[in-house]
């Protein structure tokens, strides 16, 4: 299994989720330069290389941009084009959703 992660973008914070031995986790991390920093560590001390987010209005754009330079691949995700099986939106279900479109 590829070390992924998925992540709900949203104008204040980020909603991250991704496997730990074995089992999903998330974690709310506030979206500003502090934020980024902390979420770098974490991907990198997870050895996650690839992260799946959705382009959420333009909000994703300083995310994408931290992530690529940190050398991590970056795969943004329309949600209109992607059926999602669970229809009670959460931002912790929509991060684990993306998390497991990038596990497939």
């Amino acid at each position: 299994m590829k070390n992924v992660a998925g992540i709900d973008v949203h104008k204040d914070f980020l909603e991250i989720a991704y496997r730990e031995k074995g089992h999903i986790k998330t974690e709310r991390i506030s979206y500003d330069s502090e934020g980024l920093s902390k979420l770098i560590g974490l991907l990198k001390r997870l050895e996650i290389s690839v992260v799946y987010i959705e382009s959420t209005g333009n909000y994703y754009y300083p995310l994408y941009y931290t992530l690529k330079g940190a050398g991590i691949d970056v795969r943004v995700m329309n949600a209109y084009k992607i059926k999602r099986p669970e229809p009670n939106k959460t931002d912790e279900r929509d991060a684990i959703w993306l998390l497991k479109v990038g596990d497939t």
